[in-house]
């Protein structure tokens, strides 16, 4: 393996008969997809499963118990903070009373922060590490991915297999069903819900088998977890780039604020209209030179303070990836105010339809006015609409312009076509003659050409 290579471990925590199918089809599926997406990353991947047990043939008999426990502590420290916790419908082992006293009392000072009341009592070895590798250390929660069997499928399987996958003890279906459900609850306190599954799956008369799912929801999940936490440079780390981002927003803001003076009453009345009107868009041109940045950074401080607004701002120039257009909606999915349950990495490409549907999804449910500002510093000129067609099959062409004076030129132009038009309503478009609507139809044939 090359040297510049990183190397990344995955603990799978999980009891071991009943998941036979689920590790193997983790690293005969998931493993080879993930190491395919990541390699051009540089970025190795190795999955700990220690289903063939741990080798205790050199240790005393009375030791053993403890032996296995401190294995999978370290294995876990190794992996830390990547965890796959798979659970099915067995709590799995529960070693002595004695045994968990000792390993927790054995613990180092830095493995007792991922320790509470919660595991004062002995538990199965299972979920000693769901809450020893993930549930207890809530700062790499969303690096932790759990899947739930679903129990349809027993309801295909025989008497004798059913003892394989099931647990027939109340006290440890008890057990289980408490795990699951603190699982559920810790994840979803920490707006995790989507690092949370059950997949579905088939007997085939020995065996199980129809892990699609799993294998889809698991390699999606590793690489877009590791390509957003785990690359060294800030290219491959969009989340370093979102803060790097901010803060340098912040130093823009910062310094053109400081330069704003004696426009309070158009500031104020610029959020009265923001606050009333019905339009979708406002836009503010002027000269360039005439401070429109500063008037732009002095309000959106002005309305981060009025609790009617969600206020987000976008300085866009030609630096990286800032200029970029669907940068401005990454950047703002990837405000913690908005609560988004998924990133968009910075170098990903995603559709921009799809970026404005999340956006939209996200900021539904706050009643407060939303207000997008970007600072007018970049113009797109060219023959591109935003849709497919343009962007995979036509031969299209657009220039990106970064210039304050040839920006507000370009507003003007806009607002000198946007009076010689007039809006297309809904009823009117219904109403157009039937001829036209054969020949749109007709036209659809030949699209492909055109």
């Amino acid at each position: 393996m090359a040297q510049n290579y990183k190397n990344i471990k995955i603990f799978i925590s999980s009891t071991f008969c009943d998941m036979d199918a689920e590790r193997d089809a983790i690293m005969n599926r998931v493993y080879p997809a993930v190491a395919q997406a990541l390699a051009p990353k540089h970025i190795h991947v190795d999955f700990i499963d220690l289903r063939w047990g741990v080798s205790t043939q050199q240790i005393a008999e009375n030791e053993r118990e403890n032996h296995v426990l401190r294995e999978c502590i370290d294995s876990i420290n190794e992996s830390r903070p990547f965890f796959i916790g798979l659970l099915g419908d067995r709590y799995g082992w529960v070693p002595s009373q004695e045994s968990w006293d000792c390993i927790i009392d054995g613990m180092s000072d830095h493995e007792k922060q991922f320790i509470n009341q919660d595991t004062a009592e002995a538990r199965s070895v299972t979920e000693l590490e769901m809450l020893f590798g993930s549930l207890i250390d809530s700062d790499n929660l969303h690096r932790s991915l759990f899947c739930f069997r679903n129990p349809a499928v027993y309801e295909h399987m025989d008497k004798e297999h059913l003892f394989i996958y099931i647990q027939d003890d109340e006290n440890a279906q008890s057990h289980l069903a408490r795990l699951k459900k603190h699982i559920i609850e810790t994840m979803s306190s920490h707006q995790l819900k989507r690092n949370v599954c059950q997949y579905n799956c088939q007997w085939d008369g020995n065996r199980l088998c129809g892990m699609d799912g799993l294998v889809d929801f698991l390699t999606q999940a590793i690489v877009q977890e590791i390509e957003l936490y785990e690359c060294e440079s800030e290219e491959g780390n969009p989340e370093n780039e979102y803060d790097s981002t901010a803060a340098r927003f912040d130093a823009i803001m910062d310094h053109h604020d400081a330069n704003f003076c004696g426009r309070e009453d158009f500031v104020a009345n610029l959020t009265d209209v923001a606050a009333t009107t019905q339009a979708k868009a406002i836009m503010l041109t002027s000269h360039y030179g005439l401070g429109k940045t500063a008037l732009l950074s002095h309000w959106y401080r002005q309305l981060c303070k009025d609790d009617r607004f969600l206020p987000y701002i976008y300085f866009a120039d030609r630096q990286g990836n800032h200029g970029k257009v669907e940068m401005p909606l990454k950047y703002w999915l990837a405000d913690e105010r908005t609560g988004a349950t998924q990133r968009f990495g910075a170098e990903s490409q995603y559709d921009l339809g799809l970026l404005a549907n999340k956006l939209e999804e996200t900021t539904a449910a706050d009643s407060r006015r939303k207000l997008l500002i970007i600072d007018d510093m970049l113009s797109v000129i060219g023959s591109a609409n935003m849709d497919f067609r343009s962007f995979e099959h036509n031969f299209e062409v657009n220039a990106f312009v970064y210039d304050g004076e040839f920006t507000a030129r370009m507003a003007s132009v806009f607002e000198e076509d946007q009076s010689r038009s007039h809006p297309l309503t809904p009823a009117e478009w219904f109403r157009r003659p039937r001829s036209r609507r054969v020949a749109e139809s007709l036209m659809r044939v030949f699209s492909p050409l055109l």
